[in-house]
């Protein structure tokens, strides 16, 4: 027959001394408990003397209700929870961690009810904003509104622009026929020059079409351009633009010292003055004829003068 293992004679030896005796009851009742008061501080400290003292049933028993393993010698089971013992005193809290969490935890919840508080004025402002937005939105369009239902129609307005501009031309350059002739110019010429057609509206049931009024417009336009554009002549002297005939009388200068920039600067201010040139033109037109070195020092150095004054003084001073 196998033999049974120190837990399980334990276990039979402890239900043995449970059983109740006749007459002893209360006795051992009172008895159990101040022996589990004496066990349970027995088992709670860190001296391997102390906890000697309890007996190897007791350690059994507490090892169990812990759920450790409960084989063993008695100095093994008691070295087993007194490492249990030390583990439980490092995860229990102290006095001085509970103080901090609570701390913690009222820092966190005054915490929580300022971001409450500020998310609370915050939507409060931000539905404010939205109102003001609506509202500016529901002015801007009742104005636009308005303003268009006042404004005339465009065909209206262009209709009008038209009639008006078309009632300031004068009377006597719209022909019957469809076509005009400008006023006397009293220069004896142009007097059967023919000018653009006055601007005529074809009406269809009195409203001209879209087309009709920008054709009115272009050609009242090009009528007014045509007849501003002509005048009296003056008597003052026709002024004779550069030609390839009037540039090449000038002679070349290429700034070699057998040739004078003074003589060639009179030269070509002298046909400058018969052709009524400004002074720009002069400038222009003389550079036209350099060459050689006197070509690349205009190319150089043209850029520091801005008259022909400046430029013929230069080039006296530079090739003289």
């Amino acid at each position: 027959m196998a033999q049974p293992t120190g837990c399980e004679s334990t276990e039979l030896h402890a239900e043995e001394e449970t059983t109740p005796r006749e007459g002893g009851t209360l006795r051992r009742t009172s008895s159990r408990n101040s022996e589990t008061t004496i066990v349970e501080s027995v088992f709670t400290t860190l001296d391997h003397s102390t906890m000697a003292n309890a007996t190897k049933k007791q350690l059994v028993e507490e090892l169990r209700a812990r759920g450790l393993r409960c084989s063993g010698r008695k100095d093994e089971l008691i070295a087993r929870i007194i490492r249990d013992n030390i583990t439980r005193q490092a995860l229990e809290p102290t006095d001085s961690s509970t103080k901090d969490q609570a701390a913690y935890d009222d820092d966190r919840q005054a915490h929580l009810e300022t971001l409450s508080a500020d998310n609370a004025r915050l939507c409060a402002e931000l539905s404010s904003l939205r109102a003001q937005l609506n509202r500016a939105t529901t002015s801007e369009r009742e104005t636009l509104h308005e303003a268009h239902q006042n404004a005339s129609p465009p065909t209206e307005r262009v209709t009008n622009s038209t009639l008006a501009l078309h009632h300031s031309v004068p009377a006597d350059t719209t022909m019957s026929s469809g076509s005009t002739r400008p006023p006397s110019l009293n220069d004896g010429t142009n007097q059967d020059a023919a000018c653009p057609a006055a601007p005529t509206v074809s009406t269809h049931e009195g409203e001209p079409s879209m087309a009709q009024i920008l054709a009115a417009l272009v050609n009242t336009q090009a009528l007014l351009t045509n007849m501003l554009s002509r005048g009296p002549l003056t008597t003052s002297s026709i002024q004779i633009h550069s030609t390839s005939d009037t540039s090449s009388s000038i002679l070349l200068f290429d700034g070699t010292p057998q040739q004078s920039a003074h003589e060639w600067i009179t030269q070509v201010e002298r046909i400058a003055a018969l052709a009524h040139w400004t002074q720009s033109l002069t400038l222009v037109t003389a550079a036209s004829r350099l060459t050689g070195s006197a070509k690349d020092w205009h190319s150089a150095y043209s850029s520091q003068y801005d008259t022909w004054e400046q430029w013929k003084e230069a080039l006296i001073l530079q090739f003289k």
